[in-house]
C-alpha cells in the first residue's frame, strides 16, 4: 500500500485502484465501477441539468462513469482534500482531458468568488453527492448541500441574487434576518418545533416571496410550481421545487 499523506491507495477486489481518506474507503472496495454505474442510474433525474456539481470526488469511478453516460454535461466536482483530487488524476490520468473541473472548496465563503460555481448557479444546474458520509464533515454533509439548494438563507439569497430576482425590500428584509439570526443560518430546518409558526415566522415569509420570484422567472414551469409553493412540505425544502424548473428550458 502507498501511503500518500491522509490519502492511500489500494486495489479493489476487482484489481482497479482506488482510495481511502483517513482511512474509510472512498468507493467500493469491491467493484468501484459497478457501484459507480448504480450511482448514475439512482441519481439519473438530477443529469438533465446544463451543469452537474459533484460533491465527493470519491476514487474518480462515478466520474468517469457519469461523463460516459453525459458527455455534454459541464461536471463541476467539489472536493475539500487536494490530495484526493491529486489521488483520483493520478489513478485516472486522462480524466483532465474529459472537461471534469476540480473545486478544491472548504467553506462556504470561497464558493462566493469562484467564477464556475458563480456561471452554473446562473444556470440550470443540479447537486449530487458522492459517499458524503466517509467524510465526517459537516460542511459537506449539511452546510454546503443546504447553500448550494439554496434551501439555506444565505443560500437562497445567493442564487437569486445572481439571476437578478432580488430587489432593495429583499436586501433589505434579509440584512435584518441575519442580524436577527447571526451565526445560525444554515437553515430553516434548525427552527424547533416550539419555535417555528409557518404563518408568523420572518424567515419562511421571506424564502417564500424570493423562491416565488425565482421559480416564477420561467412561465413554463410557473403553474406546477405555484401549487408546490403552497405545500409547506416544499417551502421547507424550497429547491426541490426548482427541479422541474432545470429540466426545462429556460
Amino acid at each position: 500500500m502507498i501511503k500518500k499523506k491522509k490519502v492511500t491507495f489500494e486495489n479493489s477486489k476487482k484489481g482497479l485502484p482506488i482510495l481511502r481518506l483517513k482511512g474509510r474507503y472512498l468507493s467500493s472496495p469491491t467493484d468501484p465501477e459497478k457501484e459507480a454505474a448504480k450511482w448514475c442510474v439512482r441519481n439519473e433525474e438530477l443529469f438533465y441539468a446544463e451543469y452537474i456539481i459533484v460533491l465527493g470526488a470519491g476514487s474518480g469511478y462515478h466520474l468517469m462513469e457519469l461523463v460516459k453516460r453525459w458527455p455534454s454535461r459541464k461536471i463541476l466536482v467539489i472536493e475539500p482534500h487536494r490530495e484526493v483530487i491529486s489521488a483520483v488524476k493520478e489513478i485516472h490520468r486522462h480524466i483532465f482531458m474529459l472537461g471534469i473541473e476540480f473545486i478544491n472548496i472548504q467553506s462556504i465563503d470561497q464558493i462566493y468568488n469562484n467564477d464556475a460555481i458563480r456561471t452554473a448557479l446562473e444556470n440550470r444546474y443540479s447537486v449530487v453527492d458522492y459517499n458524503l458520509n466517509v467524510y465526517q464533515s459537516s460542511f459537506l454533509n449539511f452546510e454546503l448541500v443546504e447553500f448550494l439548494n439554496a434551501r439555506s438563507l444565505e443560500g437562497l439569497r445567493f442564487v437569486a441574487g445572481l439571476r437578478g430576482y432580488l430587489d432593495e425590500t429583499d436586501e433589505q428584509e434579509y440584512e435584518e434576518l441575519s442580524r436577527f439570526d447571526e451565526g445560525n443560518l444554515l437553515s430553516i430546518n434548525n427552527v424547533s418545533e416550539i419555535e417555528f409558526d409557518v404563518f408568523s415566522n420572518d424567515e419562511i415569509k421571506w424564502k417564500k416571496r424570493v423562491l416565488g420570484k425565482l421559480i416564477g422567472g420561467n412561465s413554463m414551469s410557473r403553474p406546477i410550481l405555484a401549487i408546490q409553493l403552497l405545500r409547506l412540505g416544499d417551502i421547507l425544502m424550497s429547491i426541490p421545487a426548482l427541479n422541474d424548473l432545470r429540466k426545462t428550458p429556460r
